[in-house]
């Protein structure tokens, strides 16, 4: 028995010492235990930080993803001003070259009032010498027809004498009487310049021509009648003068008639362009400008016609000024007329101008490249 309560006491204690190292095992297995415990909150922190890593990743992604189509839109919106700049600096190009062909016009239209303001001057200057010449020729015309007059009714009182010494007399005297006044012309005009005076000889030299026709047929209607007393008994020597004179006053209007001017080339700048385009009030054409010895034509509508023609088709006077009544159509709207683009590229027959061709002056200082024009002095 009590060998057998020794066994079970030893088997109890072996038991009991088996249950402490259970029991220290347990222990070690429990700290494993709070261990991995730990271990699974540390994780599940982890992943509880890396799930909010992932929702702000996603929202970055987001925003990104927004920050990105807004640089896009802003992309698009600066080519969009980039084109409207663009398209805006080509407008304001555009308007540059605008206000300097509209200075350059206005420049032009002034200087052309320049030279216009200056010609009327000098036409309102001629104009009054011309005035004082038409005064003095009608003062010094009554005075001589007052001594006429009184020469006249000495002679009819004398007639019954003898008619072939009376007319002689009167010729005498009538020259007489211009030579005076010829010759007291520069004298009795102090205030005027030599143009005036030069004006009034040469009126008084056609008053002298009509005096000596005047003359002459009285002479020979004096012989005449001397000879055949039975002609013409009632004509008088008064009647036969008054005729004359009526004759010999309409000879120098038969010759001051203007003549048409020839439109034959003459001379020509080598440089000088062959057609130019030409208007007449509101005709256009283009004006032909051939070499030397040919005829100066205009092609208006196929057909050709010199330029006289082409300005009576316009409506103008007919060869008397067509040389200012055609204008030659500038590329800047600007026209100018023949009398200021023809001289020195062209010299036509009859054509007094002082200015011939310059053929050793590049034609470039003559002529506006851009316009086609000349190079004006003023400008």
């Amino acid at each position: 028995m009590f060998s057998q309560f020794k066994q079970l006491i030893d088997a109890a204690e072996a038991k009991v010492s088996g249950f402490d190292k259970l029991q220290v095992s347990l222990q070690a297995s429990q700290k494993e235990v709070t261990m991995l415990e730990q271990l699974v909150q540390t994780q599940q922190k982890q992943l509880e930080s890396f799930s909010a890593q992932d929702q702000l990743v996603s929202q970055l992604t987001r925003r990104l993803a927004a920050q990105s189509q807004a640089l896009e839109q802003l992309e698009v919106s600066s080519q969009h001003r980039e084109k409207q700049f663009d398209v805006v600096q080509s407008q304001a190009i555009v308007l540059q070259q605008e206000v300097g062909q509209k200075r350059k016009r206005i420049q032009d239209l002034e200087s052309d009032g320049t030279f216009k303001v200056q010609k009327i001057q000098q036409l309102q200057h001629k104009l009054q010498e011309y005035r004082g010449i038409c005064s003095y020729v009608s003062l010094h015309t009554q005075q001589l027809e007052q001594q006429l007059q009184e020469q006249q009714g000495e002679q009819e009182s004398q007639q019954a004498t003898d008619p072939q010494k009376l007319t002689q007399a009167a010729v005498c005297q009538r020259f007489s009487i211009f030579a005076t006044s010829q010759s007291n012309a520069s004298a009795d005009l102090p205030d005027q310049d030599n143009s005036v005076a030069e004006g009034a000889a040469g009126l008084l030299a056609m008053t002298s021509t009509a005096d000596r026709t005047q003359a002459t047929q009285s002479e020979a209607d004096a012989q005449h009648s001397a000879d055949d007393p039975g002609c013409h008994p009632e004509a008088t020597p008064s009647q036969a003068g008054t005729v004359a004179r009526g004759s010999a006053s309409q000879e120098p209007r038969a010759e001051s008639a203007p003549k048409r001017a020839s439109c034959v080339i003459t001379g020509r700048h080598p440089n000088t362009p062959r057609q130019v385009a030409v208007i007449c009030r509101q005709l256009t054409g283009t004006l032909v400008l051939g070499d030397c010895c040919q005829q100066l034509k205009i092609l208006h509508n196929g057909s050709e016609m010199a330029p006289p023609d082409f300005e009576a088709a316009a409506g103008c006077s007919k060869g008397k000024n067509w040389k200012a009544n055609i204008k030659v159509q500038g590329s800047n709207g600007r026209n100018q007329t023949l009398k200021l683009w023809l001289p020195g590229l062209m010299q036509l027959m009859g054509d007094h101008s002082k200015i011939a061709v310059v053929k050793d002056t590049d034609i470039n200082e003559l002529l506006d490249p851009e316009t086609g024009l000349r190079h004006l002095q003023d400008e």
